[in-house]
């Protein structure tokens, strides 16, 4: 009975599990790009150690961007940057998919989507407490934290049927859209929520 209360407490109200939805979903989005990106990387040509180099230039961008987009989520608040973020990963999910044509293409990708990627976790981290109940602040954070952790499981395994089937890497930018493009709307619903409990400046957590 505990863990029914847990569940409905949690997941029973529209504004957070539209939240948590999204935030479900984009975990389920980043899975196949996670797994499978060093494998589209080596087949169109780079090296172990060229790889690397992607990841510490994308590890360098992600630091001198963090502080800007902390600045924004504060500025128009974090709701607003996690909708933009999770447009922005479409945006650029649709377009590695249909231009990644070799190295240096895979690259510029591979940066944007992390950098859209750092836009959204970044913005994540002050949105929760803003919208969540101050009082039930850690139960509503940890029943975020295990939907992710199912998802990631589940993901893992149905996004690596996924791409069995389709046979190509490219087709992890099809898989990274589709989610990414639900959190959009997901979030777009939260923000219809909160506006019904206050509006952004005067939000009341229901």
């Amino acid at each position: 009975m505990a863990v029914i209360g847990y569940l409905r407490d949690s997941f029973g109200t529209p504004l957070y599990a539209w939240m948590f939805t999204g935030f479900a979903s984009v975990t389920m989005g980043s899975v196949c790009f996670g797994l499978f990106s060093i494998f589209y990387g080596f087949k169109l040509g780079l090296t172990l150690e060229s790889y690397a180099k992607v990841l510490v230039a994308t590890s360098l961008g992600n630091l001198v961007i963090s502080a800007p987009i902390g600045y924004l989520a504060d500025r128009f608040h974090p709701l607003r940057m996690e909708i933009a973020a999770f447009v922005l990963m479409t945006v650029v999910s649709v377009l590695a998919f249909f231009f990644i044509v070799g190295i240096k293409s895979f690259i510029f990708f591979e940066l944007a989507i992390s950098f859209a990627g750092t836009m959204w976790a970044t913005s994540w981290a002050p949105l929760c407490p803003a919208l969540l109940p101050k009082d039930r602040y850690g139960q509503f954070l940890s029943a975020a934290n295990v939907l992710g952790m199912l998802v990631s499981m589940i993901g893992g395994y149905v996004g690596g049927k996924f791409m069995d089937v389709m046979d190509d890497y490219r087709y992890m930018y099809l898989w990274s859209l589709v989610f990414c493009a639900l959190s959009a709307i997901c979030m777009a619903m939260v923000l219809h929520h909160v506006k019904r409990n206050g509006g952004l400046k005067n939000y009341v957590a229901p």
